[in-house]
Protein backbone atom coordinates (compact mmCIF):
# COMPACT_ATOMS: atom_id res chain seq x y z
CA UNK A 1 0.00 0.00 0.00
CA UNK A 2 1.18 3.50 -0.78
CA UNK A 3 1.34 5.75 2.27
CA UNK A 4 -0.57 9.04 2.22
CA UNK A 5 -0.20 11.63 4.98
CA UNK A 6 -2.78 14.41 5.14
CA UNK A 7 -1.93 17.41 7.33
CA UNK A 8 -5.17 19.10 8.34
CA UNK A 9 -8.61 17.80 9.28
CA UNK A 10 -10.74 20.62 7.93
CA UNK A 11 -12.90 20.51 4.83
CA UNK A 12 -9.97 20.05 2.44
CA UNK A 13 -8.21 17.32 4.41
CA UNK A 14 -11.40 15.37 5.05
CA UNK A 15 -12.52 15.62 1.43
CA UNK A 16 -9.17 14.22 0.34
CA UNK A 17 -9.48 11.28 2.75
CA UNK A 18 -13.06 10.67 1.64
CA UNK A 19 -12.16 10.65 -2.06
CA UNK A 20 -9.28 8.23 -1.55
CA UNK A 21 -11.27 5.77 0.58
CA UNK A 22 -14.39 5.96 -1.61
CA UNK A 23 -12.66 4.00 -4.38
CA UNK A 24 -11.31 0.46 -4.33
CA UNK A 25 -9.19 0.35 -7.49
CA UNK A 26 -6.05 1.13 -5.47
CA UNK A 27 -5.61 0.72 -1.71
CA UNK A 28 -3.86 3.32 0.46
CA UNK A 29 -2.51 3.55 3.99
CA UNK A 30 -3.79 6.98 5.03
CA UNK A 31 -2.87 9.01 8.11
CA UNK A 32 -4.64 12.31 8.82
CA UNK A 33 -3.11 14.68 11.40
CA UNK A 34 -5.21 17.36 13.09
CA UNK A 35 -4.79 19.43 16.26
CA UNK A 36 -8.53 19.38 17.03
CA UNK A 37 -10.78 16.39 17.68
CA UNK A 38 -13.64 17.99 15.74
CA UNK A 39 -14.43 19.92 12.60
CA UNK A 40 -16.70 22.95 12.68
CA UNK A 41 -18.55 24.95 10.10
CA UNK A 42 -16.42 28.06 9.79
CA UNK A 43 -19.34 29.53 7.90
CA UNK A 44 -21.21 29.63 11.20
CA UNK A 45 -18.47 30.50 13.67
CA UNK A 46 -19.47 34.16 14.08
CA UNK A 47 -23.03 33.18 14.94
CA UNK A 48 -21.66 30.76 17.54
CA UNK A 49 -19.63 33.58 19.08
CA UNK A 50 -22.75 35.53 20.01
CA UNK A 51 -25.06 32.51 20.44
CA UNK A 52 -23.20 29.61 22.11
CA UNK A 53 -26.33 27.46 21.94
CA UNK A 54 -25.66 27.12 18.20
CA UNK A 55 -22.54 25.02 18.92
CA UNK A 56 -23.95 21.53 18.40
CA UNK A 57 -25.44 21.89 14.89
CA UNK A 58 -22.17 23.24 13.49
CA UNK A 59 -19.77 20.56 14.82
CA UNK A 60 -18.94 16.95 14.15
CA UNK A 61 -16.39 14.78 15.93
CA UNK A 62 -13.51 13.49 13.82
CA UNK A 63 -13.82 10.06 15.43
CA UNK A 64 -17.23 9.71 13.79
CA UNK A 65 -15.84 10.64 10.38
CA UNK A 66 -12.90 8.25 10.84
CA UNK A 67 -15.38 5.40 11.21
CA UNK A 68 -17.35 6.64 8.19
CA UNK A 69 -14.29 6.84 5.94
CA UNK A 70 -12.74 3.52 7.03
CA UNK A 71 -13.98 1.47 4.08
CA UNK A 72 -13.15 -0.46 0.89
CA UNK A 73 -10.05 -2.10 2.39
CA UNK A 74 -8.02 1.05 3.01
CA UNK A 75 -6.02 1.56 6.20
CA UNK A 76 -7.02 4.82 7.89
CA UNK A 77 -5.88 6.55 11.06
CA UNK A 78 -6.87 9.97 12.36
CA UNK A 79 -4.29 11.35 14.79
CA UNK A 80 -5.91 14.18 16.75
CA UNK A 81 -4.40 16.56 19.32
CA UNK A 82 -1.41 16.62 17.00
CA UNK A 83 0.37 19.09 14.78
CA UNK A 84 3.16 18.90 12.25
CA UNK A 85 6.44 20.47 13.34
CA UNK A 86 8.79 19.73 10.44
CA UNK A 87 9.12 18.22 7.00
CA UNK A 88 12.18 16.15 6.20
CA UNK A 89 13.58 15.13 2.83
CA UNK A 90 16.72 12.98 3.08
CA UNK A 91 18.64 10.81 0.60
CA UNK A 92 18.55 7.10 1.28
CA UNK A 93 21.61 4.93 1.77
CA UNK A 94 22.89 3.47 -1.49
CA UNK A 95 24.86 0.20 -1.61
CA UNK A 96 27.54 0.66 -4.29
CA UNK A 97 29.17 -2.18 -6.25
CA UNK A 98 32.24 -2.20 -4.01
CA UNK A 99 30.16 -2.82 -0.90
CA UNK A 100 30.43 0.69 0.50
CA UNK A 101 27.26 2.37 1.70
CA UNK A 102 26.82 6.09 1.32
CA UNK A 103 24.07 8.67 1.03
CA UNK A 104 23.49 9.62 -2.57
CA UNK A 105 22.23 13.21 -2.49
CA UNK A 106 21.23 12.96 -6.17
CA UNK A 107 19.32 9.73 -5.80
CA UNK A 108 15.65 9.66 -6.78
CA UNK A 109 15.11 7.36 -3.80
CA UNK A 110 14.71 9.64 -0.81
CA UNK A 111 13.22 9.20 2.64
CA UNK A 112 10.47 11.77 3.00
CA UNK A 113 8.88 12.16 6.41
CA UNK A 114 6.77 14.45 8.55
CA UNK A 115 7.58 15.02 12.20
CA UNK A 116 4.50 15.57 14.37
CA UNK A 117 3.97 16.41 18.03
CA UNK A 118 1.12 14.53 19.70
CA UNK A 119 -0.33 15.71 22.98
CA UNK A 120 -1.37 12.98 25.42
CA UNK A 121 -1.75 12.42 29.16
CA UNK A 122 2.02 12.03 29.53
CA UNK A 123 2.90 15.25 27.72
CA UNK A 124 4.11 15.64 24.16
CA UNK A 125 5.18 12.64 22.10
CA UNK A 126 7.14 13.07 18.87
CA UNK A 127 6.34 10.80 15.96
CA UNK A 128 7.83 10.53 12.48
CA UNK A 129 5.52 9.57 9.61
CA UNK A 130 6.87 8.32 6.29
CA UNK A 131 4.88 9.04 3.17
CA UNK A 132 4.71 8.37 -0.53
CA UNK A 133 2.25 11.22 -1.01
CA UNK A 134 1.73 14.25 1.18
CA UNK A 135 -1.29 16.58 1.23
CA UNK A 136 -0.94 19.96 2.92
CA UNK A 137 -4.37 21.11 4.08
CA UNK A 138 -3.60 23.14 7.21
CA UNK A 139 -5.83 26.05 6.21
CA UNK A 140 -5.58 29.64 7.31
CA UNK A 141 -5.90 31.82 10.36
CA UNK A 142 -7.10 35.29 11.28
CA UNK A 143 -5.76 37.82 13.74
CA UNK A 144 -9.27 38.03 15.20
CA UNK A 145 -9.55 35.63 18.14
CA UNK A 146 -12.41 33.13 18.49
CA UNK A 147 -13.24 33.04 14.76
CA UNK A 148 -11.07 29.93 14.45
CA UNK A 149 -9.44 27.85 17.17
CA UNK A 150 -5.92 29.02 17.94
CA UNK A 151 -3.61 27.13 15.53
CA UNK A 152 -0.79 27.21 18.10
CA UNK A 153 -2.82 25.34 20.72
CA UNK A 154 -4.30 21.88 20.93
CA UNK A 155 -8.07 22.39 21.14
CA UNK A 156 -10.71 19.75 21.79
CA UNK A 157 -14.46 20.22 21.52
CA UNK A 158 -14.87 20.92 25.24
CA UNK A 159 -12.21 23.62 25.14
CA UNK A 160 -13.75 25.14 22.01
CA UNK A 161 -17.15 25.35 23.67
CA UNK A 162 -15.59 27.06 26.70
CA UNK A 163 -13.73 29.44 24.38
CA UNK A 164 -16.98 30.55 22.73
CA UNK A 165 -18.71 30.85 26.10
CA UNK A 166 -15.84 33.06 27.27
CA UNK A 167 -16.40 35.38 24.33
CA UNK A 168 -20.11 35.44 25.10
CA UNK A 169 -19.36 36.55 28.65
CA UNK A 170 -16.94 39.21 27.44
CA UNK A 171 -19.35 40.68 24.92
CA UNK A 172 -22.10 40.84 27.57
CA UNK A 173 -19.81 42.30 30.22
CA UNK A 174 -20.92 45.65 31.68
CA UNK A 175 -17.38 46.83 30.91
CA UNK A 176 -18.03 46.36 27.19
CA UNK A 177 -19.32 49.65 25.81
CA UNK A 178 -17.40 50.16 22.54
CA UNK A 179 -16.49 47.42 20.05
CA UNK A 180 -14.16 48.33 17.18
CA UNK A 181 -13.96 46.12 14.10
CA UNK A 182 -11.00 46.76 11.79
CA UNK A 183 -11.62 45.53 8.23
CA UNK A 184 -14.71 45.84 6.05
CA UNK A 185 -14.37 42.64 4.06
CA UNK A 186 -16.64 39.63 4.48
CA UNK A 187 -15.33 38.65 7.94
CA UNK A 188 -15.57 42.15 9.42
CA UNK A 189 -19.01 42.80 7.96
CA UNK A 190 -20.47 39.52 9.19
CA UNK A 191 -19.02 40.15 12.64
CA UNK A 192 -20.58 43.63 12.72
CA UNK A 193 -23.87 42.10 11.62
CA UNK A 194 -23.85 39.61 14.49
CA UNK A 195 -22.89 42.33 17.00
CA UNK A 196 -25.68 44.62 15.78
CA UNK A 197 -28.11 41.71 16.01
CA UNK A 198 -26.94 41.06 19.56
CA UNK A 199 -27.44 44.71 20.48
CA UNK A 200 -31.00 44.63 19.20
CA UNK A 201 -32.10 41.30 20.66
CA UNK A 202 -30.21 40.95 23.94
CA UNK A 203 -28.79 44.32 24.87
CA UNK A 204 -31.51 46.65 23.68
CA UNK A 205 -31.58 48.52 27.00
CA UNK A 206 -27.78 48.83 27.20
CA UNK A 207 -26.31 48.60 23.68
CA UNK A 208 -22.59 48.95 23.10
CA UNK A 209 -21.23 51.28 20.45
CA UNK A 210 -19.90 49.66 17.25
CA UNK A 211 -17.26 51.28 15.03
CA UNK A 212 -16.12 49.79 11.72
CA UNK A 213 -12.81 50.98 10.18
CA UNK A 214 -12.06 50.02 6.58
CA UNK A 215 -9.00 50.94 4.51
CA UNK A 216 -10.94 51.10 1.23
CA UNK A 217 -13.80 53.26 0.05
CA UNK A 218 -16.16 50.38 -0.72
CA UNK A 219 -17.31 47.83 1.84
CA UNK A 220 -16.93 44.26 0.58
CA UNK A 221 -14.63 45.81 -2.00
CA UNK A 222 -13.70 42.52 -3.66
CA UNK A 223 -17.19 42.53 -5.20
CA UNK A 224 -16.47 46.05 -6.51
CA UNK A 225 -20.20 46.73 -6.34
CA UNK A 226 -21.54 50.16 -5.48
CA UNK A 227 -25.04 48.76 -4.98
CA UNK A 228 -23.80 46.19 -2.43
CA UNK A 229 -21.80 48.89 -0.67
CA UNK A 230 -24.86 51.15 -0.49
CA UNK A 231 -27.01 48.34 0.89
CA UNK A 232 -24.47 47.57 3.61
CA UNK A 233 -24.08 51.26 4.46
CA UNK A 234 -27.85 51.52 4.87
CA UNK A 235 -27.70 48.58 7.28
CA UNK A 236 -24.94 50.29 9.24
CA UNK A 237 -26.91 53.51 9.55
CA UNK A 238 -30.06 51.71 10.68
CA UNK A 239 -28.05 49.97 13.39
CA UNK A 240 -26.11 53.06 14.54
CA UNK A 241 -22.76 51.62 13.43
CA UNK A 242 -20.13 54.31 12.87
CA UNK A 243 -18.22 53.60 9.65
CA UNK A 244 -14.82 55.16 8.87
CA UNK A 245 -13.74 54.52 5.25
CA UNK A 246 -10.37 55.02 3.58
CA UNK A 247 -8.50 54.84 6.89
CA UNK A 248 -6.26 52.42 8.73
CA UNK A 249 -5.40 51.87 12.34
CA UNK A 250 -1.80 52.96 12.80
CA UNK A 251 0.59 50.14 13.60
CA UNK A 252 2.16 52.22 16.37
CA UNK A 253 -1.13 52.60 18.22
CA UNK A 254 -0.68 51.75 21.91
CA UNK A 255 -3.02 48.75 21.51
CA UNK A 256 -2.11 47.39 18.10
CA UNK A 257 -2.64 43.81 19.24
CA UNK A 258 -5.32 41.18 19.76
CA UNK A 259 -6.53 42.28 23.19
CA UNK A 260 -10.29 41.78 23.58
CA UNK A 261 -10.51 42.06 27.36
CA UNK A 262 -13.43 44.50 27.89
CA UNK A 263 -12.00 45.63 31.21
CA UNK A 264 -8.97 47.10 29.43
CA UNK A 265 -9.63 50.32 27.52
CA UNK A 266 -7.70 50.51 24.26
CA UNK A 267 -6.35 53.51 22.36
CA UNK A 268 -6.22 53.42 18.56
CA UNK A 269 -4.81 56.04 16.20
CA UNK A 270 -6.53 56.30 12.81
CA UNK A 271 -4.71 57.53 9.70
CA UNK A 272 -5.85 58.02 6.07
CA UNK A 273 -4.82 55.21 3.73
CA UNK A 274 -1.81 56.63 1.84
CA UNK A 275 -2.51 54.34 -1.13
CA UNK A 276 -5.80 56.09 -1.87
CA UNK A 277 -6.08 59.43 -3.59
CA UNK A 278 -8.29 62.26 -2.38
CA UNK A 279 -9.28 60.65 0.92
CA UNK A 280 -10.85 63.23 3.19
CA UNK A 281 -9.35 62.94 6.67
CA UNK A 282 -11.84 61.51 9.14
CA UNK A 283 -13.10 63.69 11.96
CA UNK A 284 -12.17 60.73 14.16
CA UNK A 285 -8.38 60.53 14.43
CA UNK A 286 -8.15 58.61 17.68
CA UNK A 287 -10.30 56.20 19.67
CA UNK A 288 -9.55 56.21 23.39
CA UNK A 289 -12.35 54.08 24.81
CA UNK A 290 -12.39 50.85 22.80
CA UNK A 291 -13.32 47.99 25.09
CA UNK A 292 -12.93 45.22 22.49
CA UNK A 293 -10.99 45.37 19.20
CA UNK A 294 -11.25 42.80 16.41
CA UNK A 295 -8.73 42.68 13.55
CA UNK A 296 -10.53 41.35 10.50
CA UNK A 297 -8.02 41.97 7.74
CA UNK A 298 -6.77 39.39 5.28
CA UNK A 299 -6.43 35.76 6.28
CA UNK A 300 -2.96 34.28 6.57
CA UNK A 301 -1.97 30.79 5.39
CA UNK A 302 -1.02 28.42 8.17
CA UNK A 303 2.36 27.50 6.71
CA UNK A 304 4.86 28.19 9.49
CA UNK A 305 6.09 24.60 9.69
CA UNK A 306 6.35 23.67 6.02
CA UNK A 307 8.85 26.06 4.48
CA UNK A 308 12.05 24.79 6.12
CA UNK A 309 13.45 21.53 7.41
CA UNK A 310 15.61 21.06 10.51
CA UNK A 311 18.66 22.23 8.55
CA UNK A 312 16.90 25.45 7.44
CA UNK A 313 16.67 24.30 3.84
CA UNK A 314 13.62 25.57 1.96
CA UNK A 315 11.52 22.56 1.03
CA UNK A 316 8.18 24.05 0.03
CA UNK A 317 8.15 27.26 -1.99
CA UNK A 318 5.76 30.05 -1.01
CA UNK A 319 4.91 33.32 -2.73
CA UNK A 320 5.46 36.84 -1.37
CA UNK A 321 2.25 36.60 0.68
CA UNK A 322 3.20 33.25 2.24
CA UNK A 323 0.85 31.07 0.17
CA UNK A 324 2.22 27.74 -1.09
CA UNK A 325 3.04 27.78 -4.80
CA UNK A 326 1.13 25.10 -6.73
CA UNK A 327 0.60 24.20 -10.39
CA UNK A 328 -2.81 23.55 -11.93
CA UNK A 329 -2.61 19.93 -10.68
CA UNK A 330 -2.25 21.34 -7.13
CA UNK A 331 1.27 19.91 -6.80
CA UNK A 332 3.77 21.97 -4.83
CA UNK A 333 6.48 23.58 -6.89
CA UNK A 334 9.28 21.07 -7.49
CA UNK A 335 7.37 18.07 -6.12
CA UNK A 336 5.25 15.53 -7.96
CA UNK A 337 4.08 13.79 -4.79
CA UNK A 338 3.29 16.77 -2.52
CA UNK A 339 -0.01 18.62 -2.88
CA UNK A 340 -1.38 21.77 -1.24
CA UNK A 341 -5.14 22.33 -1.14
CA UNK A 342 -7.53 24.86 0.33
CA UNK A 343 -6.76 28.19 1.94
CA UNK A 344 -2.99 27.79 2.14
CA UNK A 345 -2.17 27.54 -1.59
CA UNK A 346 -1.80 30.36 -4.10
CA UNK A 347 -4.47 29.16 -6.51
CA UNK A 348 -6.26 32.33 -7.72
CA UNK A 349 -9.70 31.82 -6.26
CA UNK A 350 -11.84 32.85 -3.30
CA UNK A 351 -10.85 31.07 -0.10
CA UNK A 352 -14.16 29.29 0.38
CA UNK A 353 -15.08 25.85 1.71
CA UNK A 354 -16.52 24.86 -1.66
CA UNK A 355 -13.29 25.68 -3.46
CA UNK A 356 -11.26 23.76 -0.86
CA UNK A 357 -13.43 20.66 -1.30
CA UNK A 358 -13.09 20.73 -5.10
CA UNK A 359 -9.32 21.15 -4.87
CA UNK A 360 -9.00 18.28 -2.38
CA UNK A 361 -11.02 15.98 -4.59
CA UNK A 362 -8.84 16.73 -7.62
CA UNK A 363 -5.62 16.29 -5.60
CA UNK A 364 -6.84 12.89 -4.38
CA UNK A 365 -7.71 11.84 -7.92
CA UNK A 366 -4.22 12.83 -9.04
CA UNK A 367 -2.70 10.77 -6.22
CA UNK A 368 -4.69 7.76 -7.42
CA UNK A 369 -3.38 8.27 -10.95
CA UNK A 370 0.24 8.69 -9.85
CA UNK A 371 0.04 5.58 -7.66
CA UNK A 372 -1.20 3.66 -10.70
CA UNK A 373 1.84 4.77 -12.71
CA UNK A 374 -0.04 7.39 -14.72
CA UNK A 375 0.39 11.14 -15.03
CA UNK A 376 -1.67 13.59 -13.00
CA UNK A 377 -4.47 14.92 -15.20
CA UNK A 378 -7.05 16.54 -12.91
CA UNK A 379 -6.56 20.29 -13.03
CA UNK A 380 -7.93 23.10 -10.91
CA UNK A 381 -7.74 26.36 -12.78
CA UNK A 382 -8.91 28.57 -9.92
CA UNK A 383 -11.96 30.25 -11.37
CA UNK A 384 -13.38 32.99 -9.19
CA UNK A 385 -16.72 32.12 -7.64
CA UNK A 386 -19.44 34.34 -9.07
CA UNK A 387 -22.00 33.33 -6.47
CA UNK A 388 -21.60 34.31 -2.84
CA UNK A 389 -23.57 35.40 0.17
CA UNK A 390 -22.95 37.54 3.21
CA UNK A 391 -25.02 37.66 6.37
CA UNK A 392 -25.69 40.76 8.43
CA UNK A 393 -26.97 39.14 11.59
CA UNK A 394 -29.87 36.71 11.67
CA UNK A 395 -32.41 38.98 9.96
CA UNK A 396 -30.53 40.55 7.07
CA UNK A 397 -28.20 39.37 4.32
CA UNK A 398 -27.52 39.55 0.62
CA UNK A 399 -26.76 36.80 -1.87
CA UNK A 400 -25.72 36.89 -5.51
CA UNK A 401 -26.16 34.01 -7.93
CA UNK A 402 -23.83 34.44 -10.91
CA UNK A 403 -24.72 37.66 -12.71
CA UNK A 404 -28.44 37.31 -12.93
CA UNK A 405 -29.92 37.27 -9.42
CA UNK A 406 -29.45 39.25 -6.22
CA UNK A 407 -31.40 38.59 -3.04
CA UNK A 408 -31.57 41.05 -0.16
CA UNK A 409 -32.93 41.27 3.35
CA UNK A 410 -34.92 38.71 5.30
CA UNK A 411 -35.31 36.16 2.50
CA UNK A 412 -31.57 36.04 1.92
CA UNK A 413 -30.96 35.79 5.68
CA UNK A 414 -33.41 32.90 6.00
CA UNK A 415 -31.85 31.01 3.10
CA UNK A 416 -28.28 31.55 4.31
CA UNK A 417 -29.01 30.54 7.90
CA UNK A 418 -31.28 27.57 7.29
CA UNK A 419 -29.56 26.26 4.18
CA UNK A 420 -25.98 26.57 5.38
CA UNK A 421 -26.43 25.87 9.07
CA UNK A 422 -25.94 22.11 8.83
CA UNK A 423 -24.79 21.91 5.21
CA UNK A 424 -21.10 21.31 5.88
CA UNK A 425 -21.66 18.79 8.66
CA UNK A 426 -24.12 16.75 6.58
CA UNK A 427 -21.86 16.94 3.53
CA UNK A 428 -18.92 15.48 5.44
CA UNK A 429 -21.06 12.73 6.97
CA UNK A 430 -22.39 11.70 3.58
CA UNK A 431 -19.23 12.02 1.49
Amino acid sequence: MKKVVILGGGVAGLQCASTLTNQSSLLFDITLVEKKDFVESGLYSLRMMVQPDEFEPAHIMLQELEQTYRRNGHCLEFITSARATALNDEPVAVDTNNGNVHEDSQSRERRRTVTIAVENDNGTEERVLEYDYLVLATGSLYSTPYVKPDPNKQVNSVMRRIELQTFHQQIHSPDNNHVVVVGGGALGLELVGELADLNETRRSTNPFKITLIHSRMLLKDRSNSRSIHNYIMDFMQRNQVEVILGHRVSSDSPHFDQDVDPAVKKKLRIDPNPKLEDVSPSTVTEINDASMVFWCGSLRPNTDFITQDNENRVLIEVDSSGFVKVNTYLQCEGYENVFAVGDLNNSPCEKLAGAAAVQAQKAAQNIIQLAAGKRASYQYRGKMFRSYSLSLGSKDAFATIADYMVLWGGIAAYLKTNTNRNKLVQYLRNS
